[in-house]
Protein backbone atom coordinates (compact mmCIF):
# COMPACT_ATOMS: atom_id res chain seq x y z
CA UNK A 1 0.00 0.00 0.00
CA UNK A 2 1.39 3.68 -0.87
CA UNK A 3 -0.11 6.50 1.11
CA UNK A 4 0.13 10.08 -0.74
CA UNK A 5 0.01 13.24 0.64
CA UNK A 6 -0.69 16.48 -0.95
CA UNK A 7 0.22 20.11 0.55
CA UNK A 8 -0.96 23.89 -0.70
CA UNK A 9 1.75 25.35 -2.27
CA UNK A 10 1.81 28.58 -0.04
CA UNK A 11 0.20 27.29 3.31
CA UNK A 12 1.52 23.88 3.55
CA UNK A 13 -1.38 22.80 4.52
CA UNK A 14 -2.57 19.58 3.40
CA UNK A 15 -4.66 19.24 0.54
CA UNK A 16 -5.31 15.74 -0.03
CA UNK A 17 -4.41 11.95 1.01
CA UNK A 18 -4.84 8.80 -1.34
CA UNK A 19 -4.02 5.60 -0.16
CA UNK A 20 -3.94 2.47 -2.35
CA UNK A 21 -2.37 -0.65 -3.24
CA UNK A 22 0.33 0.57 -5.95
CA UNK A 23 -0.18 3.73 -5.14
CA UNK A 24 -4.21 3.91 -6.18
CA UNK A 25 -6.89 5.44 -4.37
CA UNK A 26 -9.32 3.06 -3.82
CA UNK A 27 -8.37 2.85 -0.11
CA UNK A 28 -8.70 6.31 0.74
CA UNK A 29 -8.96 9.36 -1.37
CA UNK A 30 -10.13 12.74 0.33
CA UNK A 31 -9.42 16.10 0.03
CA UNK A 32 -9.66 19.17 2.44
CA UNK A 33 -9.88 23.06 1.85
CA UNK A 34 -9.20 25.51 4.72
CA UNK A 35 -9.83 29.25 5.55
CA UNK A 36 -7.50 31.57 6.06
CA UNK A 37 -6.33 31.04 9.05
CA UNK A 38 -6.13 27.28 8.84
CA UNK A 39 -9.57 26.31 9.77
CA UNK A 40 -10.86 23.41 8.25
CA UNK A 41 -13.70 24.65 5.99
CA UNK A 42 -14.55 21.67 3.36
CA UNK A 43 -13.33 17.83 3.40
CA UNK A 44 -14.92 15.45 0.80
CA UNK A 45 -14.16 11.66 0.63
CA UNK A 46 -13.63 11.55 -3.02
CA UNK A 47 -14.65 7.94 -3.33
CA UNK A 48 -17.78 6.64 -4.69
CA UNK A 49 -20.17 7.75 -3.73
CA UNK A 50 -18.59 10.82 -3.46
CA UNK A 51 -19.06 12.56 0.31
CA UNK A 52 -18.86 16.20 0.98
CA UNK A 53 -19.12 17.75 4.63
CA UNK A 54 -18.36 21.39 5.02
CA UNK A 55 -17.21 22.57 8.82
CA UNK A 56 -18.53 25.97 10.41
CA UNK A 57 -16.87 27.02 13.59
CA UNK A 58 -17.99 29.41 16.02
CA UNK A 59 -16.79 32.26 17.16
CA UNK A 60 -14.03 30.92 19.19
CA UNK A 61 -12.57 28.40 15.85
CA UNK A 62 -13.88 25.84 17.89
CA UNK A 63 -16.15 23.59 16.07
CA UNK A 64 -19.65 24.11 15.78
CA UNK A 65 -21.12 21.92 13.41
CA UNK A 66 -20.82 20.17 10.18
CA UNK A 67 -23.29 19.58 7.24
CA UNK A 68 -22.79 16.79 5.11
CA UNK A 69 -23.11 13.69 5.32
CA UNK A 70 -23.11 13.71 9.14
CA UNK A 71 -23.88 16.71 10.11
CA UNK A 72 -22.08 17.33 13.34
CA UNK A 73 -23.40 19.80 15.97
CA UNK A 74 -20.94 20.61 19.26
CA UNK A 75 -21.75 22.27 22.20
CA UNK A 76 -19.54 23.25 25.15
CA UNK A 77 -19.54 24.51 28.94
CA UNK A 78 -19.10 27.94 30.36
CA UNK A 79 -14.98 26.09 30.66
CA UNK A 80 -14.80 25.45 27.19
CA UNK A 81 -14.91 21.63 27.17
CA UNK A 82 -17.31 19.65 25.13
CA UNK A 83 -20.40 18.85 26.92
CA UNK A 84 -21.87 17.64 24.09
CA UNK A 85 -22.10 16.11 20.90
CA UNK A 86 -24.51 14.97 17.88
CA UNK A 87 -24.80 13.63 14.55
CA UNK A 88 -27.83 13.57 12.77
CA UNK A 89 -29.48 16.40 14.42
CA UNK A 90 -29.53 14.88 17.66
CA UNK A 91 -27.54 16.41 20.30
CA UNK A 92 -26.27 13.72 22.61
CA UNK A 93 -22.99 11.94 24.53
CA UNK A 94 -23.51 14.23 27.19
CA UNK A 95 -20.37 14.67 29.20
CA UNK A 96 -20.11 15.10 32.70
CA UNK A 97 -16.85 16.32 34.35
CA UNK A 98 -18.00 16.57 37.54
CA UNK A 99 -19.76 13.54 38.28
CA UNK A 100 -17.59 10.28 38.91
CA UNK A 101 -17.79 8.31 36.04
CA UNK A 102 -18.59 4.44 36.13
CA UNK A 103 -15.53 2.22 35.24
CA UNK A 104 -13.39 4.96 35.85
CA UNK A 105 -10.92 4.70 39.10
CA UNK A 106 -10.66 7.90 41.62
CA UNK A 107 -7.74 8.05 43.76
CA UNK A 108 -7.77 10.35 46.83
CA UNK A 109 -5.22 12.31 45.51
CA UNK A 110 -5.94 12.79 42.07
CA UNK A 111 -9.64 14.45 43.04
CA UNK A 112 -8.41 17.36 40.74
CA UNK A 113 -7.70 15.97 37.05
CA UNK A 114 -5.97 19.45 36.02
CA UNK A 115 -4.00 20.79 39.07
CA UNK A 116 -0.74 21.51 38.40
CA UNK A 117 1.97 19.81 40.98
CA UNK A 118 5.14 21.50 41.68
CA UNK A 119 8.13 19.08 41.24
CA UNK A 120 11.06 19.20 42.95
CA UNK A 121 14.54 17.83 42.18
CA UNK A 122 16.97 16.88 44.17
CA UNK A 123 20.94 17.42 43.38
CA UNK A 124 23.12 14.54 44.22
Amino acid sequence: MVVKHASDAVTGWVSSIQAGVGGGAALQNNSYLFDEVGNLTQRQDNNLPVVTENVYPDSLYRLDHTVGDTSTQMSYDSMGRISAWGASGLLSNVTDYTTPQSGCTYYPDHTQPMRYVRIQTVAR
